[in-house]
């Protein structure tokens, strides 16, 4: 909290603070993302959440006349696959979370 910060002294730039403020927005994109890839699972898609195109980010911003108001910040390949995948085995609930009380 901003009380905890202040009570401790710690000192952030106006920038510092601005890259904090943006991690809300990059979280509800990423679960955005998320529910999309298991839609277009569950409609018969297959999808995939690609990192590496957005090396070449900028240039692909042009491609698709993007203006600078705007970002690309992520990307996803959508299609219909050749073949049926089978679904894994999934691991018990107790090896995936852990409960801190």
């Amino acid at each position: 909290s901003y009380e905890t910060v202040l009570e401790k002294g710690i000192t952030l730039s106006h920038d510092e603070i601005n890259v904090m403020r943006n991690s809300p927005d990059i979280q509800s994109t990423g679960a955005c993302i998320q529910n999309f890839l298991l839609a277009a699972v569950d409609m018969g898609y297959g999808a995939c959440w690609m990192s590496a195109p957005m090396v070449a980010r900028e240039d692909i911003e042009k491609m698709l006349d993007i203006d600078d108001s705007t970002k690309l910040i992520s990307f996803v390949a959508v299609g219909k696959p050749l073949k049926e995948s089978k679904p894994r085995e999934k691991k018990p609930i107790d090896d995936m979370f852990r409960v801190i009380e």
